[in-house]
């Protein structure tokens, strides 16, 4: 490992493994003086799963699987609620997030979005590239966050079924926050989605999963220690804690 370091002009090189290999590597690294170089990461794909595991079980009965199977056919959503098929999943979880906004800001007539607006402003954003940063600052797509998070507690607000689907609605922005940060390499969202992904864990049960998503989160908190603030600003600001 110290060889692969040096040919790479590398201080400290970061690993990344699945959960169970993610235990048994950190406790090897933590109990051997030869890697001290070695810095290991907890897979943000398998985590992924393991999170929508969690959506699923916890949203089991709630009518989910229902829902799902009027659109795609029972034997795929077998799959796709017992960890597999897994871009299918995520897309049906897409679409029910989709399907729930859009019945909410239906349901007021007075407070409607400029839909043509958001139409041109997605438009523009996938024809120019345009980062997300500048995207928030548009007025117009504040404006409708703000009409979302009021329809959202108000929903939450007036039964107890109407504040299980708003949980699974933030449970599902909170996956595709996830898949934000891997896929533009956002390191404070990235470490900001794991941290919100342990209360869900516990609740699901995934308990394994649960103690190493917070033993990994003290882990990359601590990360700036042991790492050469130019490297340290490379895995951090410029995104390469992950391959895009």
């Amino acid at each position: 490992m110290r060889s692969l370091c040096s040919k790479h002009n590398l201080k400290i090189c970061p690993v990344t493994f699945d959960q169970p290999l993610y235990q048994k590597a950190a406790e090897i690294v933590a109990a051997s003086r030869d890697l001290d170089k070695v810095v290991v990461r907890l897979g943000g794909f398998h985590l992924l799963m393991s999170y929508r595991g969690s959506i699923e079980k916890i949203m089991k009965g709630s009518g989910l699987e229902d829902l799902w199977k009027r659109v795609y056919a029972k034997g795929s959503v077998v799959h796709m609620l017992t960890g597999h098929a897994f871009s299918r999943a995520v897309r049906a979880h897409i679409l029910t997030l989709l399907a729930f906004i859009n019945v909410l800001i239906k349901s007021d007539m007075e407070s409607q979005p400029d839909k043509e607006h958001l139409i041109r402003l997605y438009q523009d954003t996938v024809d120019t590239g345009e980062g997300a940063a500048e995207i928030d600052k548009d007025e117009r797509l504040q404006e409708f966050q703000q009409l979302l998070t009021h329809h959202l507690d108000q929903a939450a607000t007036q039964s107890r079924t109407g504040k299980l689907w708003v949980q699974y609605i933030h449970q599902v922005l909170l996956m595709l926050h996830f898949i934000r940060a891997e896929r533009t390499g956002n390191w404070k969202l990235h470490l900001h989605c794991v941290q919100e992904m342990i209360p869900h864990f516990h609740a699901a049960g995934h308990l394994p999963y649960a103690k190493t998503a917070r033993q990994y989160l003290q882990q990359m908190n601590s990360i700036k220690q042991v790492m050469a603030s130019e490297e340290y600003k490379l895995f951090t600001a410029k995104g390469y804690f992950t391959i895009r």
